[in-house]
């Protein structure tokens, strides 16, 4: 008896020192799953407590789990200091099924309260509330434009981006990243949309290059910002990161970088004169206002995903240039049950491409593009000490920055061959009117007798 008992003593020592199996498990903020489900984190402040809301497409069902399975490992949902001190704000659950025009009307009722857009522009106010519903469903997409508030400080920038990002799909608030690591980290990570406030950045330094690397790329789904990252024993590993994401940004002046600038659509802010606006916006930790709309915003994401993802571009429209069309398409795709909007949002980028026009009048691409067409008017070749003759400036510049903006930003070929030992700029009548429609130059109203490629010079 005494054996026996000794026997399952050393059995149960036995059993309680095997090591366990190692779960595996891996966090996840949200995605779609082979299957289809949508998988997304809904976040009780009060409870603390973080569980995944999963939309079945083929059955229309929706259930709250603790976590979900794929294959081998286990998602379970985000729960850090970032969603719990409301730096990426979640949905708390999911809301009633509204159609897109009672939804958009509360998110038009939401943005009133708290930002005056002005009269110069109204359409922008529609424009953002659609906005935010494209936050929802940009995964769809293979494009996506920024909004950007410009303007000096004390005209409802911060307001605007902050009521905004109330309500945009997992608005992540990174205007106080002190580096561009932390930046593309927590884009990939939580993969919602990013809001940047006090987006200038000195130029020329390094936070300034990277940014400007964040912006440029994130607008395409498929196109990922590599670096190399140091690693615990000391060595170099290349990383990719995918920087795609709704983005809305605020700054005091325009980028410099023209590949940057054309990514926003860009609303400039006053300082509002209007009575009864709300005098401040609530900090985002704790504010009950928009849950309401972000629980809402969650069902129209399941209800709606599929129809946003096959959704038909539409055709290029006469008059506007190919990246407003491409950045607006998304827009259009989430208008698509509202004629009187998607008019509107043509109208809008008949406007919005005549304000680019005149912008660029004053840039130095416009000033030569004027010389140019003086000197062709004139019978002169197209030499830079010719355009240096007719370039209108109160300091004329060098031929050396007359060759950069031809090459740079005119996208001109030349040559230096032929009776002319001056460089000659290759060009004919028809590209320059092109550049004059793009750069908001006007042209002349005969041209003269083509003098194509400028074959006449050389």
């Amino acid at each position: 008896m005494a054996l026996e008992e000794k026997e399952r003593k050393i059995a149960g020592k036995k059993r309680k020192g095997a090591p366990k199996k190692k779960e595996e498990w891996q966090p996840s903020v949200g995605f779609v799953a082979p299957g289809g489900e949508i998988v997304e984190t809904i976040y009780d402040p009060e409870d603390h407590k973080s569980q995944y809301s999963v939309y079945d497409p083929s059955t229309g069902k929706i259930a709250v789990v603790e976590r979900f399975r794929i294959g081998e490992v286990d998602y379970k949902p985000a729960q850090d200091k970032a969603v719990a001190e409301g730096v990426v704000l979640l949905p708390t659950g999911v809301g009633d099924l509204l159609d897109t025009s009672d939804l958009v009307s509360q998110i038009e009722a939401f943005l009133h309260k708290y930002v005056d857009f002005g009269e110069e522009r109204p359409f922008f106010a529609t424009l953002s509330c659609y906005y935010v519903l494209l936050t929802w469903v940009y995964d769809c997409f293979a494009v996506i434009p920024y909004m950007r508030a410009l303007g000096p400080p004390g005209v409802g920038k911060t307001r605007y981006l902050k009521t905004m990002a109330a309500m945009c799909y997992r608005a992540t608030n990174l205007g106080g990243a002190s580096s561009v690591a932390f930046l593309r980290r927590y884009i990939e990570t939580y993969r919602g949309t990013t809001w940047l406030n006090e987006g200038d950045f000195r130029k020329g330094s390094d936070m300034h290059d990277q940014v400007i690397k964040v912006i440029n790329l994130g607008y395409e789904a498929d196109a990922m910002m590599g670096v190399m990252e140091a690693q615990k024993d000391k060595n170099w590993q290349a990383e990719l990161f995918n920087v795609f994401s709704p983005k809305l940004i605020a700054t005091r002046e325009r980028f410099r970088d023209n590949a940057a600038e054309s990514r926003c659509i860009t609303h400039k802010f006053q300082e509002t004169k209007r009575l009864g606006i709300a005098l401040s916006v609530p900090p985002l930790k704790g504010w009950e206002e928009p849950r309401a709309i972000r629980n809402c915003l969650l069902r129209w994401r399941f209800e709606h995903y599929d129809s946003a993802r096959l959704a038909t571009p539409y055709a290029l429209k006469a008059g506007v240039e190919a990246r407003l069309q491409q950045l607006m398409n998304p827009m259009e795709a989430v208008m698509q049950d509202d004629p009187v909007a998607l008019d509107n949002l043509h109208a809008f980028m008949d406007d919005y491409q005549e304000e680019l026009r005149e912008s660029r009048a004053t840039e130095g691409a416009a000033l030569v593009l004027q010389a140019m067409i003086a000197c062709w008017e004139n019978g002169d070749p197209l030499t830079y000490p010719n355009i240096l003759h007719h370039f209108v400036a109160d300091k004329k510049p060098r031929p050396q920055w007359v060759g950069r903006i031809v090459h740079d930003q005119l996208r001109l070929k030349t040559t230096r061959k032929g009776k002319i030992r001056s460089t000659v700029v290759l060009c004919d009548s028809s590209q320059l009117a092109t550049l004059c429609d793009r750069w908001g130059v006007e042209p002349p109203e005969n041209w003269p007798e083509s003098r194509e490629q400028e074959r006449l010079a050389l």
